[in-house]
């Protein structure tokens, strides 16, 4: 499976030799990044949550909405 920027990039480099796929990289990126789809299947799917940025702070509010459960780290 390719990163959606390098499935983008390989779209892109065959459109400009006047093949077109199936799929876009914008249809890919949504169908293959979990954000793209998760609101859809939410029901059946287990609760997650994501951020976009590397900070510590970003990741504890995210962990901390996840709340306890099996998969939860120790507290610190």
């Amino acid at each position: 499976m390719l990163r959606s920027d390098q499935y983008a990039a390989f779209d892109d480099a065959l459109a400009a030799r006047g093949v077109t796929l199936r799929t876009s990289g914008d249809q890919y990126r949504h169908a293959h990044e979990l954000p793209g789809w998760y609101h859809q299947l939410a029901p059946v799917t287990p609760t997650f949550t994501w951020t976009t940025s590397a900070e510590r702070t970003t990741f504890d509010q995210a962990r901390i909405r996840l709340g306890t459960g099996a998969a939860s780290p120790a507290t610190e």
